[in-house]
This record gives C-alpha cells, sequence and structure tokens, in this order.
C-alpha cells in the first residue's frame, strides 16, 4: 500500500461515526421540523385543540415503541447473518403493524372512558379505526430505522424519515384544518405512515427477492429469546418517561410541570446522539461478530468525545435555548437543563454497556440492568421531588449511571469467563 494510500485510509471516517453523525443528523431534522408543526398548529388552532392533539400524538409515540415486541433490536443483531433478509424484514414489519393495529384499537375504546377530550373516538368508529391504522403505520415506520442502519443505508433514512417524514408533517396541517384536534394528530400519523410506505419499498428493493415473503412461526422461534429481552428492556426504558411527568405535575404543579417538559425536550437532543452512536455500535458488531471488542473500544472513544463537546455546548447556552420558549423557562429552567445535560454521560453509560451485552448475547443482564435503571431513577426522583426540579434532573441521570455499572459489571464478568 502506497503512503498516499495509507494517509487516505487514516483520513477516511470509520463507517461507524458516519452512520451515527448521519442518525443524529436525523433526529436534528426531526426536532426541527416538529418546532415548525407545532408552531403551525398554534397558528390555526386554540391551545384545547392543540393540547388533545398532543395528547394523542404523545399515545401513538408510546404505542409505537410498545408495538416494536422487540423485533426493532432483534433484527439489527441478527439480520447481518440471516440468510432470509427479506422475509425476515417483511414478517417482523407485519407483526409490528399487527400489534400497533391492535394497541391503537385498544387505545381508541379505553382512552374515552378516562379523558373526557377523547370522547370523540368513542363517538365515531371510523375514527376510531383511522387512529388504529395510523398507530400501525407508526409502529411500522419506527420500525425501519435500525433496518436502514443495518443495510448501511442511513443516508436514506435521512432521506424518507428524517426530510419526507418532516416536510409532510409541516403541510398537512394545512390541509387537514378543518378536522380539529384529529387532524393535527392525521397529519402526523399521515407522514409517519406514508414514510412507512416508502421506507418498505427502500429496503426490500435493496435485498434478494425470496422464495417465501412471510416466515412461518416455526422459523421466528430462534429470534424469541433476542426480541423478548428487546422488549424488556425497550419497556423499563419507558416506564421512567411515562412516571416523571406525572410525578412533577402531582407533587410540583402544572407549572413545574412545563418548565421540566421544555427541559426534558432539550436534553433529549443529547440521548438522541447517545442512541445514534450505540445503535451504530450494535449494527457494526452484529455484522462483524469477531470484531464485537475493537467496536465497542471505538463507540466508547466516539462517546466520550461527542458527549462531552454536546454537554459543553448545552450547557453554556442553556439560557439562550430556553429564552427561545419564554423568559419564565430561562428563569426557572438553567439549572435544571444543566443537571439533565449532564446526566448525558449516565446515560451514554448505560446504553453502552446495554449494546456491549446484546453482542455478547448476555439477555438476561440486559433486563436486570435496565430494570436497575427504572427503579433507580423512580425511587431518586420519588424522594427528591419535593425537594425541586433540579433533584427529578439529577434522579435521571444517577438512575442511568446506576444501571450502567451494573452493565460494565456484567461485561467484565463475561469477559473474563
Amino acid at each position: 500500500m502506497t503512503v498516499t494510500m495509507l494517509r487516505r485510509a487514516r483520513l477516511r471516517p470509520h463507517p461507524m461515526t458516519v452512520d451515527s453523525m448521519l442518525l443524529f443528523l436525523k433526529a436534528l431534522v426531526a426536532a426541527a421540523t416538529q418546532t415548525v408543526f407545532w408552531l403551525v398548529a398554534a397558528r390555526l388552532h386554540s391551545p384545547e385543540v392543540v393540547g388533545v392533539a398532543g395528547s394523542l400524538i404523545s399515545a401513538t409515540i408510546s404505542l409505537s415503541f410498545f408495538s416494536q415486541l422487540g423485533l426493532n433490536f432483534s433484527l439489527v443483531g441478527l439480520l447481518p447473518s440471516s440468510r432470509t433478509p427479506a422475509s425476515d424484514v417483511a414478517t417482523a414489519l407485519l407483526v409490528v403493524g399487527a400489534a400497533g393495529l391492535l394497541c391503537g384499537a385498544g387505545f381508541a375504546l379505553v382512552a374515552p372512558q378516562v379523558a373526557a377530550p377523547l370522547a370523540f373516538l368513542g363517538r365515531s368508529p371510523v375514527l376510531a379505526l383511522a387512529f388504529a391504522v395510523l398507530v400501525a403505520g407508526s409502529a411500522m415506520n419506527l420500525l425501519t430505522d435500525p433496518v436502514f442502519l443495518v443495510l448501511r443505508a442511513v443516508p436514506a433514512n435521512l432521506a424518507v424519515n428524517g426530510v419526507l417524514a418532516g416536510t409532510l408533517r409541516c403541510l398537512l396541517p394545512l390541509a387537514l384544518a378543518g378536522l380539529g384536534a384529529f387532524g393535527l394528530f392525521a397529519s402526523v400519523g399521515l407522514a409517519l405512515t406514508v414514510a412507512a410506505a416508502v421506507s418498505t419499498w427502500a429496503i426490500l428493493r435493496r435485498l434478494p427477492r425470496p422464495l417465501r415473503w412471510i416466515r412461518a412461526p416455526a422459523d421466528l422461534r430462534g429470534v424469541a429469546g433476542f426480541a423478548g429481552a428487546g422488549y424488556a428492556t425497550s419497556a423499563l426504558d419507558m416506564v421512567p418517561l411515562l412516571v416523571l411527568p406525572l410525578l412533577v405535575i402531582d407533587v410540583r404543579g402544572a407549572v413545574a410541570s412545563g418548565v421540566f417538559f421544555v427541559c426534558f425536550q432539550v436534553a433529549t437532543l443529547l440521548t438522541a446522539l447517545v442512541l445514534a452512536v450505540a445503535m451504530s455500535m450494535l449494527a457494526e458488531g452484529s455484522r462483524h461478530p469477531e470484531r464485537a471488542a475493537a467496536v465497542s473500544r471505538r463507540a466508547a472513544k466516539l462517546l466520550a468525545a461527542t458527549v462531552t463537546a454536546a454537554v459543553v455546548v448545552i450547557i453554556a447556552s442553556r439560557q439562550l435555548v430556553l429564552a427561545v420558549f419564554g423568559p419564565a423557562y430561562a428563569e426557572r429552567g438553567g439549572a435544571v437543563l444543566m443537571v439533565l445535560a449532564l446526566g448525558t454521560f449516565g446515560v451514554a453509560v448505560n446504553y453502552w454497556a446495554l449494546m456491549r451485552l446484546r453482542l455478547a448475547r448476555q439477555l438476561g443482564a440486559t433486563v436486570l440492568m435496565q430494570a436497575v435503571t427504572c427503579v433507580a431513577i423512580l425511587g431518586l426522583a420519588a424522594v427528591g421531588v419535593t425537594a425541586g426540579l433540579v433533584w427529578v434532573a439529577a434522579a435521571w441521570g444517577l438512575g442511568q449511571l446506576a444501571g450502567g455499572a451494573v452493565g460494565l459489571v456484567a461485561v467484565a464478568r463475561g469477559a473474563s469467563r
């Protein structure tokens, strides 16, 4: 190899680094278009209508995650070595879509009994069915993200699930303004469903045409353990996200809840950076199992560098960032956002250990560490919420670090065997 070729090899970024940065760019595009969407919504509708739509959209996001059934992580870990990748993807999409349809239908039946503003779902079977279908489409769209990653087609993911979905999300509220709150929800649901259809086409055209599109149940037994562990860890990961806002609004009141919500949304961008690197680590390690240890070390260095830089930027600009939402947020949320940003280091340790254990197929340890994370976050938050929002923010980072410590111990024990 010539000196010139060696220099080019050194200057060329590692594929895992490129994928991580593209995934983070997709998260930034999603955040930007989401901001535009809510600005448009606020211009077109009253706060009451926006509030109802926000409840439906939040429910759809949660239902989409629960509908994954662990198959999102399973595909990343198992697809690189699969002999029938197209069949695996098609079957997973069908299963997740069916789960999303059932979850959406269940929510449409129960929600009107619990929340009076959502009673219109119970009065209209058409709207209830449309809600269930759009939840299914949203769930299928969420599943396509890791598949694009495994196929090294992250630029296509950015184009479809980032730019296309974001553009539709911003434009559809204008076309569906006459449908009120359901129109706002449908704008998001339709954008994600259209993106799911385009993503499915883009993915399947990259894979060899299979002899059989849908796999028999017996063929899926091999992924049951991996999917079950992935589903358990995802569910445990979601619980604090659902419980913390309820805890804050119950103890600290609506104003404090709004401050915490805004700060947490800003900090979510840092979590998106961590998740981008972690998922790229899992995909690269699954693609090359013999280099899993080296890939993990590279991911650790990448996390340390990028998270440190991002945390410094957020902390330094926190007052300016929060001032965009209003002076009250800048006044009351500066310390909260700073603590949440510092907690990203705990998130980084947690996700790195989680992906390393998945690569090593230490599935029981992944469930244990996420259970510790969930209990630690909620326990610390319950104790500290009376003292203020800063203590709730600290509970988030410390709980993540506690679960990550358990994961690191499991990684060390697995390496010593």
